[in-house]
């Protein structure tokens, strides 16, 4: 397949995935991946979208540690931890109502 270094919205579409809709927000909006104006024309480059995928890798911390083992393995019968708060922390009706009781 001969891909274009030159790519319109729909072309952006169909090999990455990106949504038309979502491709005029991020333009608008000045946040999503590079792009040409030419008179009313829209096109962007092949290597500013992949470019843009790249900076939005996000890493996990099981990335490169294929036998690490899972949060559920390590402690599968540990019940849920619980928040705990202290009165301080307490929402301020909460707060009222316990102070009140006292």
């Amino acid at each position: 397949m001969n891909v274009p270094e030159i790519l319109n919205e729909s072309q952006v579409q169909e090999l990455y995935g990106f949504k038309i809709p979502y491709l005029r927000r991020a333009r608008r909006e000045r946040r999503g991946p590079r792009f040409l104006k030419i008179g009313k024309l829209v096109r962007y480059r092949k290597s500013d979208i992949e470019s843009f995928l790249t900076a939005h890798v996000v890493e996990t911390n099981l990335a490169g540690r294929p036998n690490a083992p899972r949060r559920d393995e390590t402690a599968p019968n540990a019940p849920p931890t619980r928040r705990v708060w202290r009165d301080s922390e307490l929402p301020i009706r909460t707060r009222r109502m316990s102070e009140g009781s006292k």
